[in-house]
């Protein structure tokens, strides 16, 4: 059970990270100009649903409407 139990804690981990690395390779491509601005909150970011918005957001905002988004 606890073995069970890690696993599960591991891949949930793991996903949550691969969200952030793609989130941070969509704002390098569609905001480089805020990148380092926003790239803290990116990575300390440990919800799911706010990375999987911050993706889909990033090639329809501005850089300034991207910033007010992370910020939020």
């Amino acid at each position: 059970m606890i073995q069970s139990s890690l696993f599960q804690e591991g891949r949930a981990e793991g996903r949550l990270e691969g969200q952030r690395e793609m989130c941070i390779v969509m704002v390098r491509q569609y905001h480089p100009a805020v990148f380092e601005r926003v790239r803290p909150r990116i990575e300390s970011c440990q919800d799911a649903g706010r990375l999987r918005e911050w993706v889909l957001q990033a090639p329809n905002l501005s850089d300034a409407d991207y910033v007010r988004l992370l910020e939020s």
